[in-house]
């Protein structure tokens, strides 16, 4: 820690690290969530819907999964698509799961970074 507050060059390198990493773990949002989860749709032949019954069928997504980062959300749907058992489109809780543990590693090392730089002088 000592020679993180000593080297101007490794603090800035610390906090240019820090303000990525959080970056990175930022919430995903409706956007990135039907843009990840579509090509799924084409995958597992889920059926034309209406337009309410989409609404409401994203809207499960979107709020089970949006405040997931981007990374985590494309890995835990690569995981699930991977799985032999995976034959139909993901429910949102199990794939919030399997994405959660993708999420985890990120976080705390956006969370590290942080506390880290918080306790330089």
């Amino acid at each position: 820690m000592a020679d993180l507050a000593s080297d101007p060059v490794l603090r800035g390198e610390l906090s240019l690290a820090s303000l990525r990493l959080a970056r990175h773990v930022e919430p995903c949002g409706a956007h990135q969530v039907v843009q990840i989860l579509g090509p799924l749709l084409t995958l597992y032949g889920v059926a034309d819907k209406s337009e309410n019954e989409a609404k409401a069928f994203w809207g499960f997504y979107i709020d089970a999964l949006g405040d997931l980062p981007a990374e985590a959300l494309r890995a835990g749907v690569a995981e699930y698509v991977a799985d032999a058992k995976s034959e139909f489109f993901p429910k949102p809780g199990p794939l919030k799961s399997i994405c959660d543990r993708h999420a985890v590693p990120l976080r705390m090392a956006a969370n590290r970074a942080a506390k880290a730089l918080e306790r330089l002088p």
